[in-house]
């Protein structure tokens, strides 16, 4: 069953894999975002790469903003090839860490449910998304932090089953390596105490297991607290905000993206017909064509106020007059702020509870699938309508299933899944409260969405199956 699975997990991973390479967009090429015509990049990209040819060439990581979660798989490759190839050899690294995680979150949906056919289902469910999958393409944190998230969680479930302290110091180290990759994997810590937790039912145990679990993640983040202090004098346990690492996230930027998460709308400027959208992309029409209603505004602000602000960030960027600009990008982030302040003072209920659902909603149900790098609608043939169509259908089927089946298994109080169910409740709940609704962020809860709606069609299985038996009786 092993060999048979991981046989179809490679013919399909594989066959995406190169769909996804060579029926690109033009788009990316167009714009010099396509590394020896095959690999992939986004405009953060260089943000990680450029840091590790520095390594490489100069022996120095120069980076504050990027972790070097890159380092031990990039800086190898160095030696053998040039700069484009290696970053070809990342992306194909990145696809058999993504074919043995799916083969290895299946063996964790075999071990929660005691049943061979949960991994059949989460093999079957897991091998044919396009969400995670598509992620292999690019040069981004986003595969390998992924993988080995799940390559973590699946040696967390050794160590329930054998109790080996070394099971658990190899779950800490691919949790730690995860972290190195991406910040926001720290969300999925929670996971690791509740399933102790369960597994030794004493908090004495439990809280001595864990920090020794979290002890490679405490060696990483004191060795790049040193580095930041001994190189650039700054105490920086994590990474600088993003307004210091990104030169388009400007303090005016900052301001508006604040003001639009704070009204409840979606701050993706990527995203179509979304606030960002209307404030950083439509150059026309934008007078009749707005995301707001009246119930948005406030005493403070409507939306002249708001198509006031949008066209002073316009000129902002477009002024070369450094005096004028100052006076400009001063006004942009007082009113900014000033509208923020007066949305949560009038519109609190809305603010604390209704925004934060709609987060939620929007989060994990989106009328979309990103980071799929297909041509646009009209020019799709009808494979790449199947599979991007089929990928999105299937990103839903997953999430909508997922919460049904965790709120399941809470009702029938399964306490090793009510622990596991951490994993996915604690990111989405929190990137939601604070509207960091961005898909790729969804990332990390989505394994355990897909083990979880695994376990709940195995429950209808096996329902339907009794309820065929006592009907025969």
């Amino acid at each position: 069953m092993i060999v048979r699975s991981l046989a179809f997990l490679i013919v399909v991973k594989v066959g995406l894999f190169l769909f996804f390479g060579f029926e690109r967009d033009d788009s990316y090429d167009n714009a010099g975002m396509v590394v020896n015509n095959f690999a992939l990049k986004t405009t953060d990209s260089n943000t990680y790469f450029i840091p590790l040819e520095n390594y490489v060439t100069k022996d120095y990581y120069g980076s504050l903003c990027r972790m070097p979660g890159f380092v031990p798989f990039y800086v190898p490759l160095r030696w053998f090839l040039d700069e484009g190839n290696a970053q070809v050899a990342i992306l194909i690294i990145q696809l058999i860490f993504d074919i043995i995680s799916s083969l290895l979150l299946a063996i964790i949906a075999a071990r929660l449910f005691q049943s061979k056919r949960a991994f059949i289902i989460t093999i079957l469910l897991y091998g044919i998304n396009v969400f995670v999958a598509v992620r292999s393409n690019f040069l981004m944190s986003d595969s390998f932090c992924v993988s080995l998230l799940v390559i973590s969680f699946y040696y967390l479930s050794t160590y329930c089953i054998t109790t080996k302290p070394k099971h658990l110091l190899i779950s800490g180290i691919f949790f730690a390596w995860a972290f190195l990759f991406r910040v926001p994997v720290i969300l999925s810590l929670p996971v690791f105490g509740f399933v102790l937790l369960w597994k030794h039912r004493n908090l004495w145990q439990t809280t001595w297991k864990s920090a020794f679990f979290a002890l490679p993640l405490i060696l990483c983040l004191t060795a790049w607290t040193v580095r930041n202090v001994v190189y650039y004098d700054r105490f920086l346990i994590l990474v600088p905000p993003v307004s210091e690492c990104m030169g388009a996230y400007t303090e005016e930027n900052e301001a508006m993206r604040t003001l639009i998460i704070t009204m409840g709308e979606d701050f993706q400027r990527w995203s179509p017909n979304s606030a960002a959208d209307w404030f950083w992309q439509k150059q026309t029409n934008y007078k009749t064509e707005y995301p707001f209603s009246d119930n948005d505004f406030t005493s403070a602000y409507n939306l002249d106020s708001l198509i006031n602000l949008k066209e002073s960030y316009t000129e902002f960027f477009a002024c070369k007059e450094p005096e004028r600009k100052n006076t400009i990008g001063k006004s942009i982030i007082e009113r900014s702020h000033k509208y923020s302040e007066a949305y949560k003072e009038e519109h609190s209920i809305r603010y604390w509870i209704v925004n934060r659902i709609n987060f939620i909603r929007m989060f994990i149900y989106p009328t979309r699938l990103d980071d799929v790098p297909l041509p646009p609608l009209h020019k799709m043939n009808i494979l790449h309508k199947a599979v991007k169509g089929g990928g999105y259908l299937h990103f839903m089927f997953i999430n909508f299933f997922g919460v049904i089946a965790m709120v399941l298994f809470w009702w029938k109080r399964n306490k090793l899944l009510m622990a596991w169910s951490s994993a996915i409740i604690i990111p989405i709940l929190f990137l939601s409260f604070i509207g960091f609704i961005e898909q790729r962020y969804s990332a990390t809860a989505f394994p355990i969405l897909t083990i979880f709606t695994a376990g709940l069609i195995l429950y209808m299985i096996e329902w339907f199956e009794k309820r065929k038996t006592v009907k025969h009786q």
